[in-house]
């Protein structure tokens, strides 16, 4: 079954009555033209990005089977151009070789079982200055924590203040950070929206658009050029 033919089963099942495709892409932040284009599978449209399947996940399945399911789908689609690759090093998963036996010899690499790791500095900005009451600092103190704890990133160091929210993190890839930082960013503003009643937010985000992404530290046995070492990178959400 495809994932959006999954996804139209798991929506129009839900109780006390069905939901529709503007409240589903509500969820996530996207249109109900976005989730019309999935469930129809239209061409170039994929499933959405991991936190986002993650909070559809938890919205719509109505039980863990049906949750990993539903990521399952979404994750095959993702990387279906790819797919083959993944189906062949996954039977084989077994008889994974060491990195070292594919490099010239004399190089001593530890095996490919290992991820290596890099720290970056992650920070976003408010758009405007507020004062962020201590039980609000406390509540995205374990949010992001928690956060962190579900995707398996580490946790160096967490800055709160009125202005922004900076912290720095391991973890294997910048791709990954990227993924992180966006859903993040949604997660503490619907946060903050929620348990500050005297906060005026005309727009959908607590947050200034875009994010900081900063490469701290490398992983000793990985060999980065020092010019790559102090690019610090702006992304926009």
């Amino acid at each position: 079954m495809s994932f959006g033919r999954y996804l139209h089963q798991l929506r129009i099942k839900q109780k006390p009555k069905k939901m529709s495709q503007e409240q589903v892409g509500k969820i996530i932040g996207t249109t109900r033209q976005y989730i019309d284009a999935i469930e129809k599978q239209k061409i170039n449209t994929s499933p959405p990005r991991f936190q986002q399947s993650v909070r559809l996940a938890e919205a719509l399945a109505p039980d863990e089977k049906t949750k990993l399911e539903f990521m399952w789908l979404a994750f095959k689609e993702r990387i279906r151009n790819n797919w083959d690759y993944y189906e062949y090093l996954h039977k084989n998963q077994g008889q994974r070789p060491e990195v070292g036996k594919y490099e010239a010899p004399g190089i001593n690499r530890r095996p490919n079982t290992i991820q290596l790791r890099c720290k970056y500095e992650v920070q976003w900005v408010a758009k405007t200055p507020i004062t962020i009451s201590e039980e609000n600092r406390v509540r995205l103190d374990q949010t992001i924590t928690e956060h962190l704890h579900t995707i398996k990133f580490s946790l160096d160091a967490l800055d709160i203040t009125d202005t922004q929210i900076s912290l720095i993190i391991s973890a294997p890839s910048p791709d990954c950070v990227i993924d992180f930082a966006e859903g993040l960013k949604d997660l503490t503003s619907r946060m903050l929206k929620t348990h500050s009643s005297d906060l005026v937010i005309q727009s959908p985000s607590f947050w200034e658009e875009g994010y900081l992404i900063r490469t701290v530290e490398y992983p000793l046995d990985v060999h980065i050029p020092a010019s790559a070492k102090s690019d610090t990178k702006k992304v926009n959400a």
